[in-house]
C-alpha cells in the first residue's frame, strides 16, 4: 500500500492542472448554462411571481405562460440534474486523459458519457441509498416521541428524546463513514468500468484501512476551494446587484426580474468555472489510492 498524495500536493497539482487545461475543461462545464438559459426563457414566459399558491387559486393562464411554467419546471427538475451528471461523467475521463497526455476527442468523450448514463445513474442511486440508510436509526426515538405525545406519557417522551438524539449522532457518524468509503464508486465505473454494487465494494476496498487519510484528503482541499468560490460568488452577486439598483431603482418589477436573471447567470458561471477544481482533486486522490 503506497503512501497517499498529500493535501498540499492535491492543492498544488489541482491548480496546475486547472490552469494548464482551463480552456478544454470549460468546453465541458459551460454546458451548465443550457439549463440556466432554459429556466430564464421560461421565467420570461411564465406569469410574474407565479407560485403554487397563486396557481391553486385558479388563475387563468395563457398558453405561453403555461409553456413558461412547464419549461422552468422541466429545466430545473430534469435538465439541470441530467446535464450536471453528464458534466461530471465527462470531466473524470477527460482529466485522467489529460494527466496521461492522451489525445482527446471531446465529441467522442461526451458521446461515450451519454452511453454510460444509466449505468452511472444506477451507481449513484445505490450509493445514495447506502449512504442515507443510517437515517433509519432516528425512527425508534421518533416513534416513542409520537407515542408519548399522543398518550401524554412523559416517560415515553423522555426516552424518545434520548433515543432520537443518540440516533442522530449515530446516523451522522455512519453517513460520514459510509460516504467516505463509497466516495469513489463512480470513479471505479468511469475509470475502470466496474458496474453496479461491485463498484461500491471496490470503492470501499480502496479506502479500507485508510479512512481518516481519505476523509481529510476529500474534505480539506474542497474546503479551500469552496471558501474561494463562495467569496467570488458573493463579490459578483453584490457588485451586479449594486449596478442593477443604480439603473433600475425606479422600476421595482424590472429590477426583480433582472436581478433574478443575473443571479441565475452568476450561479451557472461560478459552477462552470469552479467544478473542475473539485473533480481534479478527487481524480488525484483516486489515482493515488489505486497505486
Amino acid at each position: 500500500m503506497s503512501k497517499l498524495i498529500s493535501i498540499g500536493q492535491i492543492l498544488d497539482q489541482t491548480w496546475d492542472h486547472y490552469r494548464t487545461h482551463f480552456k478544454t475543461l470549460m468546453h465541458v462545464t459551460l454546458w451548465f448554462f443550457l439549463a440556466t438559459i432554459l429556466i430564464i426563457a421560461g421565467s420570461f414566459l411564465a406569469p410574474f411571481g407565479a407560485s403554487p399558491e397563486i396557481l391553486a387559486e385558479g388563475v387563468e393562464l395563457s398558453s405561453s405562460q403555461m409553456l413558461g411554467l412547464v419549461v422552468m419546471g422541466v429545466s430545473g427538475a430534469i435538465v439541470a440534474p441530467v446535464i450536471g451528471m453528464w458534466i461530471f461523467m465527462t470531466l473524470i475521463p477527460l482529466i485522467r486523459m489529460q494527466r496521461n497526455n492522451k489525445k482527446i476527442n471531446l465529441h467522442a468523450l461526451g458521446k461515450e458519457s451519454w452511453k454510460k448514463f444509466f449505468s452511472y445513474l444506477w451507481i449513484v442511486i445505490l450509493k445514495t441509498i447506502a449512504t442515507i440508510l443510517p437515517i433509519l436509526l432516528i425512527v425508534p426515538g421518533m416513534i416513542l416521541l409520537f407515542t408519548g405525545a399522543t398518550q401524554t406519557n412523559a416517560s415515553y417522551s423522555s426516552v424518545g428524546i434520548f433515543l432520537t438524539f443518540i440516533g442522530i449522532l449515530a446516523a451522522l457518524v455512519l453517513i460520514i463513514w459510509i460516504g467516505t468509503l463509497l466516495h469513489f464508486s463512480e470513479y471505479r465505473f468511469l475509470v475502470d468500468g466496474t458496474k453496479g454494487i461491485k463498484a461500491l465494494k471496490e470503492s470501499k476496498a480502496l479506502a479500507k484501512g485508510r479512512f481518516w487519510n481519505v476523509l481529510f484528503r476529500i474534505i480539506l482541499p474542497k474546503l479551500v476551494f469552496a471558501i474561494a468560490v463562495v467569496a467570488v460568488h458573493f463579490v459578483l452577486a453584490i457588485s451586479l446587484a449594486l449596478i442593477a439598483t443604480q439603473f433600475l431603482a425606479s422600476d421595482p418589477l424590472t429590477y426583480v426580474r433582472v436581478s433574478g436573471v443575473l443571479d441565475q447567470l452568476i450561479s451557472a458561471g461560478v459552477a462552470a468555472v469552479s467544478t473542475p477544481l473539485f473533480v481534479i482533486a478527487d481524480v488525484l486522490i483516486y489515482q493515488s489510492l489505486r497505486k
